[in-house]
C-alpha cells in the first residue's frame, strides 16, 4: 500500500494500517470510483503529519494511476 511506503520514508511506521475499500462498478462502464476507509496507529504522528502524508500516498499511488479512477 502506498501509505506504509509513504509513512516509512517519512521515518514512521505503522502498529497497524487497517484498510478497508468499497469499488463502484456499472456493468458496461467499468469501475467508477473506489472508497478507502483507513483506521491507523501511528506512534508519535501528528494528525497535521499524517494527512500530508496521506495525501502524498494517494496522489503517487501507482494502482489510482493505474486505474485513473476518483478515489476518495
Amino acid at each position: 500500500m502506498a501509505l506504509s511506503h509513504s509513512l516509512e520514508d517519512a521515518g514512521y511506521t505503522p502498529d497497524t494500517l487497517e484498510v478497508t475499500v468499497t469499488v463502484s462498478f456499472q456493468p458496461g462502464d467499468g469501475v467508477l470510483g473506489s472508497d478507502i476507509l483507513l483506521r491507523a496507529s501511528v506512534p508519535e504522528l501528528l494528525p497535521e503529519t499524517f494527512a500530508t502524508v496521506a495525501e502524498d500516498a494517494k496522489a503517487n499511488c501507482p494502482i489510482s494511476q493505474a486505474f485513473r479512477v476518483p478515489i476518495s
